[in-house]
């Protein structure tokens, strides 16, 4: 069966025949291949359907349209649903399980790779080869007939924005192969629909030249010069007018001259690294705002920096994300994205971080220095007077963090990590916390794709409690509740009551509070992994310096230098004891799990198991009304 979404979505069966499909229908198809072999959540496709919102019914809705949608494609085409179907349900969600080479928009990306690759090692003809098959793929505009939403609008962007990129280095190959009639071809009809990109009016000006029509090249970049200065104000950048330089005192050798030497490596394709967006986000728009004053601040002569700071589960990444796509276009030059921490949790080393910036950046392996100082070096001459984003997520040091920031002051950071990275300068730092309860309502909600009824509120306000507000956890129990349509809300919060077995609860997929607890955990030295095993043992959650003192054997100086490393660690947190002082305070989920990592007597652990929740399931709280609708 073969796909196609560079144009309008056609499916085509194996035995020819065209399968066609309603509008709902186009749009949920749109985003399984747009993500193929990946999961799209339920609550992706709600998002995508209506985006001004979602009706009572939406749940009920999207199953019937997978269960239409899979009916329709069958086992590839040839009819029948049976056990072989493309379209399986994976968790919270669907995934289409479709060769790569069956859709056009993926052979497309795999053919600009090669592309770029063949470019590279000087291989021209392989490079026009594949980028001649790679933009033949393209009939229209991206989902020209399918109803699109936010995400697939931002696939659409990006996808439009690799056919220029890939545009713009066929007109470099063709330079390279002296095709120069063909290379003035494109680039002016380019010139005409984009004009205000320089690349295709730089290369436009050295294919003119080349041809013999110096005359036409000059007034190419006089009509450039005036649509800058009429539209933007501005002159053209560095580069464009050394291209116009050079013409104006090329000689018979001009034909040597190559455009490209001009900018160091041969930016093809301007690297776009940011993780997919989270359609469930709710909420932080107090934060979302505070990161976009200080990011894409007004001031061009100070850093543009921040970093997210919060506990283990706070959705810090997801925040970052968040931020991060409606500001790309602002970060025209490229917006780079790396975790520095590695699946056991360690930290990455800085140097293949680079390593991976730079080949993003178009610089090819002998190109890229051998040192961490040399690649720190050669990414801030590259960002220097470009528009870079840089999001570096899960950040361990500020010794990590230093060599990955970009030099120019046009770039934006943001840095995501558990503890405060003391030392960078120009870093603001802000801080993430739990959810309010209206915003971890909400995220239930939303994340469960199921319609609440008011006569469930409390029980919703209940799981939130015992969530601790935190969005990981709450995530996971809409998780839970959307996978399985059996569980009631008021059977997982039973099982979400007995502390035993909570963080057990609270895991669904790769969304497990336990194991990212565990990382902060193992991520300490041992004399603070000792002292927060002594007081999650405690049947007391909340301490003075004093109380922590007796209780970690050690003097009232020591203990509190213990407890705020804690704090930085976002293990503990500090609350005002209501008499002028404070308390360190155990949050509840990682008191249960540092339980599971000690063994506390019988009589101490049943003493501890207080939970406030279990003593209001009766009480009538007031969540938004809208949340909660009768069927």
């Amino acid at each position: 069966m073969q796909f196609r979404v560079l144009g309008n979505l056609e499916v085509a069966a194996d035995d020819g025949r065209r399968i066609v499909l309603p509008p709902k229908l186009r749009t949920i198809l749109a985003l399984l291949l747009i993500q193929h072999d990946q999961v799209v959540s339920i609550a992706r496709i709600v998002e995508e359907l209506w985006p001004s919102g979602h009706p009572a019914t939406a749940l009920a809705t999207v199953q019937t349209y997978i269960y239409q949608l899979r009916k329709l494609l069958g086992s590839g085409g040839r009819g029948g649903g049976g056990g072989n179907s493309l379209l399986v349900t994976e968790g919270a969600g669907y995934t289409l399980r479709v060769p790569s080479e069956n859709i056009d928009c993926a052979v497309f990306g795999d053919l600009i790779r090669s592309a770029q690759s063949s470019f590279t090692g000087g291989e021209y003809d392989a490079a026009a080869r594949a980028l001649n098959s790679a933009l033949a793929l393209w009939r229209a505009s991206v989902f020209s007939d399918v109803p699109a939403g936010p995400f697939l609008d931002a696939q659409a962007v990006q996808l439009e924005e690799i056919r220029l990129q890939g545009i713009e280095l066929q007109a470099e190959v063709y330079l390279r192969q002296g095709r120069h009639l063909e290379a003035v071809r494109d680039l002016k009809a380019m010139t005409i629909t984009h004009p205000l990109h320089e690349g295709f009016h730089a290369k436009l000006m050295l294919a003119l030249h080349r041809s013999g029509r110096r005359h036409e090249a000059l007034d190419a970049y006089a009509a450039l010069r005036q649509i800058l200065s009429r539209d933007l104000g501005v002159e053209p950048s560095a580069s464009v007018q050394e291209v116009h330089r050079a013409i104006l005192a090329a000689g018979s050798g001009y034909d040597d001259f190559e455009f490209g030497a001009m900018a160091g490596p041969s930016q093809v394709i301007v690297p776009a690294q940011l993780p997919p967006d989270t359609a469930d986000f709710v909420g932080r728009d107090d934060l979302l705002a505070e990161l976009r004053r200080i990011v894409v601040g007004s001031r061009a002569d100070v850093a543009r920096a921040v970093c997210l700071v919060g506990a283990a589960g706070t959705g810090k990444t997801v925040l970052a994300t968040k931020f991060a796509h409606p500001v790309r276009r602002i970060f025209t030059d490229g917006q780079f994205f790396a975790g520095l921490r590695d699946e056991s949790g360690q930290a990455v080393n800085p140097y293949s971080v680079l390593g991976e910036f730079l080949e993003a950046a178009g610089f090819a392996s002998n190109q890229i220095p051998s040192t961490v100082e040399a690649r720190s070096r050669l990414f801030r001459s590259w960002c220097a007077d470009r528009n870079v984003l840089v999001v570096l997520d899960d950040a361990v040091t500020a010794d990590q963090v230093r060599p990955l920031l970009p030099g120019g002051v046009r770039d934006g950071v943001v840095i995501t990590s558990r503890a405060p990275l003391y030392g960078l300068s120009g870093v603001t730092a802000v801080e993430v916390t739990t959810l309010p309860e209206q915003d971890a309502l909400a995220l239930l909600v939303k994340t469960s794709g199921r319609v609440w009824k008011p006569s469930e509120r409390n029980i919703a306000r209940d799981l939130v409690e015992l969530c601790g507000h935190l969005p990981l956890a709450v995530r996971a129990v809409g998780a839970k509740l959307a996978r399985s349509p059996h569980l009631s809300p008021g059977r997982l919060r039973d099982r979400l009551i007995d502390p035993a077995g909570r963080l057990d609860e609270l895991k669904v997929g790769d969304l497990d509070v336990r194991a990212r607890i565990d990382r902060s955990y193992r991520g300490l030295g041992r004399p603070a992994r000792t002292a927060l095993e002594k007081l999650g043992a405690s049947a007391e959650g909340a301490f003075t310096v004093d109380e922590a003192a007796m209780l970690l054997e050690v003097g009232a100086g020591e203990a509190e230098s213990i407890l705020d490393g804690l704090v930085d660690e976002r293990l503990l947190v500090v609350a005002d004891d209501g008499a002028g002082g404070h308390r360190y305070v155990l949050p509840e989920l990682t008191r249960l799990f540092m339980r599971g990592q000690v063994r506390v007597p019988r009589a101490r652990r049943i003493a501890s198991e207080r939970w406030a929740p279990v003593t209001r399931l009766d009480v009538d709280h007031s969540p938004p009304a809208d949340l909660f609708t009768e069927r």
